[in-house]
């Protein structure tokens, strides 16, 4: 058993560095592809579109991205731990391999449904952080005026920033 054990996290070690490099050139190549379309698109469109939404996908998403691919490998790594443990468990006691068994089975099911409310959470919460880098680049472009005039200044920071903020 510690030799497979000893064996285990070698090859965890080694995978652990190759999916590292693999995720740096996946999100990479996903920011290039990005750039690379809103380069190529014309004008009209480009003045169209929401550039906060670009920005979360160059930034954001492609952080999670790289999280979710690490993840992807401590999953993967951890799942391949869990069904030796087992089969280790099963074969000193077989009462004891389905109580774990049970256990770990109601305890995914609890996972998925939290993940789920989670989820919808998130994207709630994403929308409005569009709004509020809108607001950002708003206060960015009319920095001249709102730094002049102090009321649209407070006017624009409480109608807009803090509520957004909050609401983030």
């Amino acid at each position: 058993f510690l030799l497979a054990f000893l064996l285990f996290i070698i090859a965890s070690n080694a995978g652990k560095k190759k999916t590292a490099v693999l995720i740096a050139k996946i999100a990479a190549n996903i920011r290039k592809r990005i750039i690379k379309k809103v380069r190529s698109i014309e004008l009209r469109t480009y003045e169209k579109i929401n550039k906060s939404y670009i920005y979360n996908c160059l930034t954001l998403d492609v952080e999670n991205i790289v999280y979710l691919g690490e993840t992807f490998f401590y999953i993967i790594n951890s799942i391949m731990l869990l069904i030796l443990c087992l089969i280790y468990l099963a074969w000193l006691s077989s009462l004891a391999f389905l109580l774990t068994s049970a256990c770990i089975t109601s305890a995914s099911f609890a996972y998925l449904i939290i993940q789920n409310r989670i989820k919808k959470k998130v994207l709630k919460a994403r929308e409005q952080e569009q709004y509020l880098f809108d607001d950002i680049e708003h206060l960015f472009h009319g920095f001249k005026e709102l730094s002049i005039n102090d009321k649209k200044s407070e006017d624009f920071f409480y109608s807009s920033c803090k509520k957004n903020i909050n609401k983030v």
